[in-house]
């Protein structure tokens, strides 16, 4: 029995925007997690050192941010007003390519897939929560920008589409 490549790569970026949608909340929670856990910190830590209203002031603000804090980690009702954009457009994305996987792939569509593929696993390559806290500020960037790279190829290469001819 014989497998069809092209398929088997349709195949894996479809696992790609697969889990591109599963991971994005856990990615959207850790990332605010850690921004108001930072803020409530730094108030509560500059409370600390001052006194009067303002240390009440700063406590109380602290607490109210260790709130929002508690509410967005444990409730995460905040990702689903956020996240509803890029949920939906890796979904559209999916729809897509499950229209591709029966068509054969030009030898320029198989390596922007197999591109998208590589660095998707590049950028989600590290399982460790540290790893991921350090790599928050470039991350949401490259994952818009591998949804666009996606979206772009899914546009490029689609049937009847007039191609570019190379560059040189």
């Amino acid at each position: 029995m014989t497998t069809n490549p092209d398929a088997d790569l349709i195949d894996e970026a479809l696992d790609v925007v697969h889990d591109a949608r599963a991971r994005a909340p856990a990615d959207f929670i850790i990332a605010l997690g850690v921004v108001l856990g930072v803020v409530a910190v730094g108030l509560l830590a500059v409370a600390a050192v001052t006194s009067g209203a303002s240390q009440d002031f700063l406590m109380n603000l602290g607490v109210e941010v260790i709130g929002a804090w508690l509410t967005v980690v444990l409730i995460n009702g905040l990702w689903r007003r956020l996240e509803v954009g890029a949920s939906a457009s890796l979904d559209a994305m999916s729809a897509r390519l499950h229209e591709r996987r029966g068509s054969p792939l030009g030898d320029g569509e198989r390596e922007a897939w197999r591109l998208f593929v590589d660095e998707y696993r590049e950028l989600t390559r590290s399982n460790s929560w540290l790893s991921r806290v350090r790599a928050l500020p470039a991350y949401r960037q490259r994952m818009h920008a591998l949804q666009t790279s996606g979206n772009r190829t899914l546009d490029e290469f689609r049937p009847g589409a007039v191609q570019a001819p190379p560059p040189g």
